[in-house]
């Protein structure tokens, strides 16, 4: 595992992975133990996904920055692994990750279903101003219904 290919994956350039590299050795840090640590966490990159994934649906994510807003979360990931390495180093920090895995699972089809129910109620829309006649019940006496 190479930390210098990792952080240019980020389109950082090589005097920022040197100033990082200073900065984890200054205190004392296996900069390359934290980097394999970091990759192997399965479940903050599933929850940073979804984050981007429901940021880019409400729109605050435009087309063609989510690789920068996965960047900055990811670094901020990356720092949360160094302190909780520096300060915590007994915290089991895999199975936290284990954790986030569960939760950005149960989140994701919580998602999915919001934005299949969004996306069919847009069809109904659109099929409706097309002029297509859409069952309804809301102009209907119970218990017949009316075909708007």
């Amino acid at each position: 595992m190479n930390l210098e290919r990792i952080v240019k994956s980020l389109g950082l350039p090589l005097g920022v992975v040197a100033v990082i590299v200073s900065i984890l050795a200054l205190v004392g840090l296996d900069a390359e133990q934290i980097a394999k640590t970091a990759v192997t966490l399965v479940g903050a990159q599933a929850c940073v996904l979804l984050v981007i994934d429901i940021l880019k649906w409400s729109g605050v994510v435009s087309d063609g920055t989510a690789g920068k807003w996965s960047a900055v979360f990811n670094a901020a990931i990356f720092v949360a692994l160094i302190v909780q390495t520096k300060f915590f180093p007994l915290y089991d920090v895999l199975r936290l990750d284990a954790q986030l895995l569960e939760f950005a699972k149960t989140a994701g089809v919580v998602f999915l279903y919001v934005a299949q129910v969004a996306g069919t109620k847009a069809i109904r829309e659109l099929v409706r101003r097309l002029g297509i006649k859409v069952y309804t019940f809301s102009n209907a006496s119970p218990p017949t219904a009316s075909m708007r």
